[in-house]
């Protein structure tokens, strides 16, 4: 709402003397820093609802030439988004549960930046994009910054690395080992990469998500005795397995089965 008001006050400063009142500058006369608990947050969300609704209906009726305006445009939007009209023509705050809310990847954050988004990597959270940096780590040289792609917040680390790589063979400084964190590693990309640029990558497994993980109702790998050249796995429970497959995959995996007398299974 500050961000549109500003833009009409540059471009036609006069047109907005009947409409902007002592309370809207008290509002909107500075940038708002709300903090975790900010105070009256549901007399805070009606007000500028209402106060949004009127501007743009307002610029829609009396100033036709200015409702192209970046900031504008940005604030109609971003209203849309966050606010739905009830069966009185009053506006409401979208709940995740009801009125339903846009996701983060196209959920629009900043009237600045229409392309910025939402992201959050463990506990750390912003609004803006993702740099990706890559240096050199050669134990007796100093550390050079190789690389630096910039990404869309949304934008998983798996889908960044294969241009990142491009970028690096374009410039002669690919190396035969890549080492990265958990979130650019997977088996299908592993593959992908030692065969489109001969470069091996090196990096923690993620662990396993699954529902059943989380609750700890499941064992895993590292519970398990592997015997790579039998082909065989035997359980926690002593139990080995019957059967050892690697069914067609782009990304190659075991599939090992045990005896439906068996407790404990893996995959």
């Amino acid at each position: 709402m500050r961000a549109a008001l500003e833009e009409l006050a540059r471009r036609a400063p006069h047109e907005l003397v009947g409409l902007v009142t002592e309370d809207w500058g008290k509002r909107y006369g500075r940038a708002a820093r709300l903090g975790k608990n900010p105070s009256k947050p549901k007399t805070r969300i009606k007000e500028t609802g209402e106060d949004v609704r009127l501007l743009l209906r307002y610029v829609h009726r009396y100033l036709p030439d200015l409702r192209d305006g970046e900031q504008v445009q940005a604030l109609r939007q971003i209203f849309v988004q966050n606010y739905f009209l009830d069966a009185q023509d009053r506006p409401k705050w979208r709940e995740a549960e009801d009125a339903g809310l846009p996701p983060s990847a196209v959920a629009i954050v900043s009237p600045y930046d229409l392309s910025a988004r939402y992201a959050r990597r463990g506990e750390t959270r912003w609004k803006g994009f993702l740099a990706h940096v890559t240096e050199t780590c050669d134990p007796d040289t100093p550390s050079v910054i190789t690389d630096v792609t910039t990404t869309k917040a949304a934008v998983h680390d798996t889908k960044a690395l294969p241009g990142i790589l491009a970028n690096l063979d374009h410039r002669n400084l690919l190396s035969k080992e890549h080492f990265v964190d958990g979130g650019y590693l997977s088996v299908a990309l592993k593959q992908q990469v030692a065969r489109e640029h001969g470069v091996g990558l090196v990096g923690p497994i993620r662990a396993r998500s699954t529902r059943q993980s989380r609750k700890g109702t499941v064992f895993h790998r590292d519970a398990f005795t592997i015997d790579w050249d039998a082909k065989k796995v035997t359980c926690p429970r002593g139990n080995v397995s019957r059967r050892w497959s690697t069914p067609p995959s782009l990304a190659p995996y075991v599939n090992v089965e045990f005896s439906p007398d068996a407790a404990v299974s893996a995959r």
